[in-house]
């Protein structure tokens, strides 16, 4: 029987959390990452992770999936991938019909950032006015840099293609792709340096024509994860394996991204893990000391 699911890592400012839904009380909670000892299991099947629904508040709430249905492919079911609300957030732009409260989020001022990453990749992307800081946390960067500000998300989309088309600076990376930045990263001062000049192309972009060309640095807070030595970390060798026994220490979240010090005696030490290849996945706290893991220590349930 499926007991709790992994359904999103999500940001309260620049606090990472673990949303879970436990499926026999159905209720949903969050774990804070940082500094939290846990002890699990994961199962080998992924279940759709439920569906994003706008509050009157304009605030996406996560809501579980009402049949917990086991995905082969995918993060959601066919039911609530087609009343999820924040899949037109990225397409709005292009034309169609949205929901009236999609409408009234998109009517809000948004944001135009360039953000860089550990190992130097740069990105341009969006937030609205409600999420602006949210925004980067959630990606994962090291610092970025406010470049305009426009009325709404339809303009700020248009304006992100263009501005990507013009200076050749990606819209997105891959997860994967973040986790793997901090086994050789570059040093913050490179990295704001990259920013800065970056940032000023953009601005420089006949594109930004249609909003108010600005400056606003952001650095993301400093933790264990920020500056760290080339090779200090290293990636989890085969990535996360179904049904092995995991005993983590976690030290830091960057993003989707989480320094983590694992306990076990035949490969312990620090490593960066790509915490959203957890998400779908069933997982059970309720565990027996076993020789396969091998860990010590109390277990945080969720």
């Amino acid at each position: 029987m499926v007991t709790s699911i992994i359904q999103a890592i999500q940001y309260n400012d620049s606090e990472g959390r673990l949303l879970t839904y436990d499926v026999r009380s159905r209720q949903s909670s969050s774990l804070g990452l940082e500094k939290a000892r846990i002890r699990f299991r994961f199962s080998h099947h992924r279940f759709c992770v439920g569906r994003y629904i706008l509050t009157s508040e304009l605030e996406f709430v996560l809501q579980p999936c009402p049949s917990i249905s086991k995905q082969s492919r995918g993060k959601q079911c066919e039911a609530c991938a087609n009343v999820d609300e924040s899949k037109y957030l990225h397409a709005a732009h292009l034309g169609g019909k949205v929901p009236h409260r999609v409408a009234e989020y998109m009517a809000q001022p948004h944001w135009l950032y360039v953000a860089v990453f550990a190992d130097g990749d740069v990105k341009v992307g969006t937030a609205a006015q409600s999420r602006k800081t949210r925004r980067l946390a959630e990606q994962g960067a090291v610092c970025a840099d406010f470049v305009g500000v426009v009325a709404d998300g339809y303009l700020v989309r248009e304006l992100e293609d263009q501005v990507s088309s013009s200076t050749r600076v990606s819209q997105g990376f891959s997860s994967v792709r973040k986790a793997q930045a901090w086994v050789n990263p570059r040093p913050l001062i490179e990295l704001e340096s990259i920013c800065a000049s970056t940032a000023e192309r953009v601005r420089a972009s006949s594109a930004l024509i249609w909003g108010q060309s600005i400056s606003e640095k952001w650095r993301a807070r400093s933790n264990a994860l920020i500056n760290p030595r080339p090779g200090q970390y290293r990636l989890p060798f085969g990535g996360i394996e179904p049904d092995f026994i995991y005993d983590w220490e976690v030290l830091s979240v960057q993003g989707p991204t989480a320094l983590i010090h694992t306990h076990f005696a035949s490969g312990a030490g620090d490593y960066v893990v790509d915490l959203s290849a957890l998400i779908g996945r069933e997982i059970d706290t309720d565990l027996e000391d076993s020789a396969e893991g091998g860990g010590t220590g109390p277990a945080m349930l969720f």
